[in-house]
């Protein structure tokens, strides 16, 4: 490939999305696929391209994987395994761990989500994921797909091409099936009103007030603008 094109590739681990975005600032990436809350470091354009809850992740006797609600504070006595400061989701998990007042312990800090899981699945601690991991989790365990996998890996070389397309398609389709399990999972318990209750949102406009209500935030607003001193330019 080198001696007949002059696209070259180079693959190598990072260390987060925090790295990953210093080094776009720097121009030694062109561009670079991050996970960071806000706007992100200075420099930087940053375009979302999808957003997710972060949901917390326990083994199945945990006494809290019975709770459909849990506030963060009933997470500072708990041992936690999470990822290493500048992943996206360290970020967002430490700025919410700060916004709601509350320490935590961290016991263990990992390089990978599949490492997290598998200390939280073995009992060794709990942690914060987003939500789509929890899809993944579920996409692979299922009977379904560990079947026809078992399938894939049995056939000879004649029979595997059709059964990988098979994978693909059967992986796809489970997928977007738990995806849609975790969403409701998720919905049936983090309701609008719940989000008021615990101040991620200031109101509830109904769709009857939300032109008068525009209306006023902008009357406000000017009234604000109008209201500031005026200070005098020394023209000297």
């Amino acid at each position: 490939m080198r001696s007949t094109s002059p696209v070259e590739v180079e693959i190598r681990q990072s260390g987060g999305s925090s790295e990953m975005a210093r080094e776009v600032r720097e121009g030694r990436l062109d561009l670079a696929f991050v996970a960071l809350p806000g706007d992100g470091p200075s420099g930087l354009e940053l375009i979302p391209l999808a957003r997710e809850p972060i949901m917390l992740a326990v083994p199945a006797e945990h006494p809290l994987a019975s709770r459909a609600d849990i506030e963060l504070a009933a997470l500072r006595d708990e041992t936690l395994v999470d990822l290493a400061a500048g992943w996206g989701i360290r970020i967002a998990v430490d700025r919410s761990f700060a916004a709601a007042g509350v320490t935590r312990t961290i016991t263990s800090e990992v390089n990978d989500t599949a490492t997290m899981i598998d200390f939280i699945r073995n009992g060794l601690a709990i942690g914060l994921l987003p939500r789509s991991l929890e899809v993944n989790t579920r996409t692979d365990a299922d009977p379904r797909l560990v079947e026809l996998t078992a399938r894939v890996d049995g056939a000879d070389s004649d029979e595997r091409a059709s059964l990988r397309v098979a994978l693909a398609a059967m992986r796809a389709s489970v997928r977007s099936e738990k995806l849609g399990e975790v969403a409701g999972e998720f919905d049936r318990v983090h309701t609008v009103q719940r989000a008021l209750q615990v101040g991620s949102i200031d109101a509830i406009i109904p769709a009857a007030r939300l032109r008068p209500h525009l209306i006023e935030a902008v009357e406000r607003g000017m009234r604000r603008t109008l209201e500031r001193p005026l200070h005098e330019v020394d023209r000297s």
